[in-house]
């Protein structure tokens, strides 16, 4: 079995080129299938990406424990749903050595919710304006109980464009070096506290999780983030590495494309027929861990909910047979009136790298139902995911999604099955659950809020637009200079402040 490992890394050949500085003994190497792809903080998912590779911060956070704590800000003052007064801490600097403003953030908040539309999700639009040297006013379109939780989404870092137009964070680190699709050099932010103790970091961007594998198992990694779990044998069985496994906030879904009017996937029986064959416990074997389930929340958290399923389930040959798509017996195919055969193109992208093992499940499951399965597996550049996804060139899509980043559901419901919203991708439109996502905005009890959130995915598993398939297990590697390195937060927060040598290795325990 070791030998077998062995060879598949072997066969494969890494594309991506390690580049370490002169002292790498004073430099950490920490190896992702994901990098900003730019400085720009409000450009698609930089914001995510700046704040995980350390460079960027939020007015909030989520700790190890779950819980919303201050960041950039030191409180919130609610003066109505739609109005607030955000307290800046003090003696807050930018890498350059400036102070933070309240004229900063305002203009980062502002700038942020004009530009991104992710950062219109909770809030709708809104007016940033400074009130004092510390203090911020904020009016929203849309109601909220939780500013503190909305400040924590990802689509709101704070930043200032400088003299030159460069980008300007507050992060524990600053960018030395950014070359595009290939790799940041970072080095500590010397006006954040505690940067002596912090060393040097080098982001190698690599294609794949294999790709990540076979650099870890040679030793040119010491963080690998994440890993294939087919790799992991022979990842902790090389010298001075180990592999890890934990829970992640994540969930894995399949989002069904109803913005093509001809496509299949309409008739609410298809996708039906596919939510009940996929085998959500075959999924989890595959991926070697992970919880199979409809909830779009994880099970310890008090969002997670199964959906109560018809008393009498249908099996999916006879919904695809009242679907019009009745099974030839020459052939195997099933196909319409028509004739056509019924054909569904399956997408998934390799930066999560269990999709594509989630994806090979479906095709699969699809074909002994007679479906012909058009099955795409997208490269390296995400610009090859976005435009099927623009295109709408897809009946399926494998997506993987942070379903709690800020420790409330309203971001990510109302991102993914709002009418016309950012996450929204599959065209779903309804105005039952447009009204009842407005009512959660609005609502302050917790048991309440908790009530209002289920209901909302009972409509959408009635509706299904999407099918939930598990809450995954993910995978890393960690040289013997970092052992000491504990994962949280997903992939939100790879890079922390709290990284720091013990004086013999590198780890975010208190030293």
């Amino acid at each position: 079995m070791k030998i077998a490992a062995w060879v598949i890394l072997i066969a494969l050949s890494a594309v991506s080129t390690v580049v370490r500085s002169t002292s790498p003994e004073d430099e950490l190497v920490f190896g992702q299938t994901f990098m900003a792809d730019s400085m720009n903080a409000t450009d698609g998912s930089n914001g995510w990406a700046l704040v995980s590779h350390g460079i960027a911060q939020n007015l909030f956070t989520v700790s190890q424990e779950g819980e919303i704590v201050p960041q950039v800000a030191e409180k919130v003052s609610r003066v109505s749903p739609n109005e607030f007064k955000i307290h800046i801490k003090p003696n807050i600097k930018f890498s350059d050595g400036t102070p933070v403003t309240a004229a900063d953030v305002a203009k980062a908040l502002q700038t942020a919710n004009e530009q991104n539309p992710n950062a219109q999700s909770s809030l709708g639009s809104i007016e940033a304006e400074p009130l004092d040297d510390n203090t911020v006013h904020v009016v929203s379109e849309d109601p909220t109980h939780i500013p503190e939780s909305v400040f924590a989404e990802w689509a709101w870092p704070i930043f200032k464009v400088n003299d030159e137009g460069g980008y300007v964070f507050t992060g524990p680190y600053q960018v030395d070096e950014f070359a595009d699709g290939e790799h940041i050099k970072l080095s500590p932010n010397e006006y954040y506290p505690g940067h002596e103790k912090r060393p040097h970091i080098v982001i190698q961007k690599f294609g794949d999780g294999d790709e990540l594998a076979k650099a870890t198992a040679d030793g040119d990694v010491d963080v690998a983030f994440h890993l294939p779990v087919t790799s992991l044998p022979a990842v902790s069985d090389a010298d001075g590495i180990q592999g890890r496994s934990f829970p992640v906030g994540y969930t894995n879904m399949a989002v069904y494309n109803l913005c093509n009017a001809s496509s299949p996937i309409q008739d609410i029986r298809v996708r039906q027929a596919l939510d009940v064959a996929i085998s959500r416990e075959e999924m989890s074997e595959s991926l070697a861990g992970g919880n199979p389930t409809r909830s779009f929340f994880p099970a310890e958290t008090p969002f997670f909910y199964e959906p109560a399923e018809p008393t009498e389930p249908t099996e999916p040959a006879e919904l695809l047979d009242a679907a019009g798509w009745t099974l030839d017996p020459e052939t195997g195919k099933r196909t319409n009136s028509e004739g056509e055969d019924l054909e569904l193109r399956v997408v998934a992208y390799p930066h999560r790298p269990g999709l594509p093992v989630l994806a090979g499940v479906i095709e699969e499951t699809l074909s002994d139902l007679g479906i012909s399965v058009d099955k795409v597996v997208t490269g390296d550049d995400w610009d090859e995911t976005q435009t099927i996804i623009d295109g709408g060139d897809f009946d399926i899509l494998l997506w993987a999604q942070h379903s709690l980043p800020a420790g409330d559901p309203l971001w990510f419901l109302n991102a993914f099955f709002g009418s016309g919203n950012a996450k929204n991708m599959g065209c779903y439109n309804s105005s039952i659950v447009d009204g009842m996502l407005e009512e959660l905005s609005g609502i302050d009890d917790t048991a309440a809020r908790v009530k209002a959130q289920a209901n909302i995915q009972q409509q959408v598993f009635e509706d299904l637009p999407i099918s939930n398939l598990l809450t995954p297990e993910w995978h890393v590697g960690l040289s013997d200079r970092v052992a000491g390195y504990e994962p949280y937060g997903s992939d939100f927060y790879v890079i922390r402040d709290d990284l720091h040598s013990n004086g013999e290795q590198y780890t975010t325990a208190v030293s």
